[in-house]
């Protein structure tokens, strides 16, 4: 039970994270079909999730040595490109439209993607020990 749990609190730590850089993030925009706006967010929060859980450590492994070189900088700019990545794979879904327009508000996106994640994760840290 605590896995499905977990997951459902991380799914709302990414739901809200991507509706803040959506609201505020100019050039980073979803529009929903059929789900409505909670749907579409959900949604796009399962992608994320998977995403992150499968593409992005190859990734991470994949540019490793340029991410020390960076002293970890590199991490923002892999972040990033996972937002590229779940754009690709949301709007193949069809179940919104969900559009990053540039590589500058994919930036301020995954910084305030993961800012906001933090914060919700340790407000429900306790929670998760359920």
């Amino acid at each position: 039970m605590s896995i499905v749990w977990n997951f459902l609190l991380n799914l709302l730590a990414v739901s809200v994270a991507l509706w803040t850089v959506v609201s505020l993030v100019p050039g980073i925009d979803l529009e929903p079909h059929d789900l409505g706006h909670f749907g579409a967010f959900v949604s796009a929060a399962a992608i994320f999730i998977f995403v992150n859980w499968l593409v992005a450590p190859i990734v991470r492994f994949i540019l490793g040595p340029i991410t020390c070189l960076t002293l970890g900088l590199f991490n923002l700019v892999i972040n990033a490109a996972m937002l590229f990545v779940v754009e690709a794979f949301f709007n193949s879904f069809g179940i919104g439209q969900f559009s990053v327009q540039g590589f500058l508000p994919a930036i301020f996106g995954a910084v305030i993607i993961g800012v906001v994640s933090s914060v919700v994760n340790f407000l429900t840290h306790p929670l998760k020990d359920i």
